[in-house]
């Protein structure tokens, strides 16, 4: 009786376990390397949109972060050519607090590349940079 207990208990907490949601790594990196594409395509408000602190941010400040993404575009474009590609190449997510760090490698005009860390938080379901 008491290894069917057991048994029933440890059943139990299997299913509890694999029954709750974790998020999709892939769905996390992807979310990160849109954000960074919307830079490669000069759309710098879709940019800071994807910003989780952009909710409650006056227009006059949400017009310097927009002109803070294409500034950091034009420095790309002079001293790297600009940027040609993002890859996302991993990510590591904390499940229990919706928190993740993805890794993106920048890819430059001039063939140099660098890797940049990426803060990521869940927003009501939605991944968005921190």
């Amino acid at each position: 009786m008491r290894n069917i207990l057991g048994l029933l208990l440890l059943l139990s907490a299997t299913l509890y376990s694999c029954s709750k949601a974790t998020p999709n790594h892939e769905e996390i990196m992807k979310a990160a390397q849109q954000y960074y594409e919307h830079l490669l395509k000069g759309e710098y408000e879709q940019f800071v949109n994807g910003s989780v602190a952009n909710r409650d941010i006056p227009e006059q400040y949400r017009r310097q972060l927009t002109a803070n993404a294409k500034m950091f575009v034009e420095e790309q474009k002079n001293t790297h050519r600009g940027i040609s590609k993002v890859q996302a190449t991993g990510a590591d997510v904390d499940e229990e607090n919706g928190l993740a760090n993805v890794f993106l490698v920048l890819c430059f005009g001039d063939s140099t590349n660098e890797e940049v860390v990426i803060p990521m938080v869940e927003d009501d379901g939605v991944w968005r940079m921190r």
